[in-house]
């Protein structure tokens, strides 16, 4: 499918609804450019967390941690940041059921 959109004066451009739909709608895109093109990739939670995670096994490499202590030390922070991911669901989640929306 094909669709021609404009590019506004501050050069952003619209994504066709029935094309954001059909992508579940994220809300961040990579985008590169091969040549003449300009390729626009969603960015997945998926995508998110393992850079997250590499970023983070990178910061506790630079504090001097090697071997066992990274790799126990990397599910320790992984467990915390679980935690509180649940918890700030569940709070946007009680939230959304104080507030009527669903």
């Amino acid at each position: 499918m094909k669709k021609r959109v404009k590019v506004s004066s501050n050069r952003q451009l619209a994504i066709p609804v029935e094309f954001y739909r059909n992508l579940d709608e994220p809300d961040e895109f990579d985008v590169y450019q091969d040549r003449d093109k300009l390729i626009l990739v969603p960015v997945r939670l998926e995508d998110r967390f393992r850079e997250f995670t590499r970023e983070m096994k990178e910061h506790l490499k630079r504090s001097g941690l090697a071997g066992e202590e990274l790799v126990t030390e990397l599910e320790r922070k992984r467990e915390l940041l679980n935690s509180q991911l649940a918890q700030i669901i569940s709070e946007a989640q009680g939230k959304e059921d104080s507030e009527g929306v669903h």
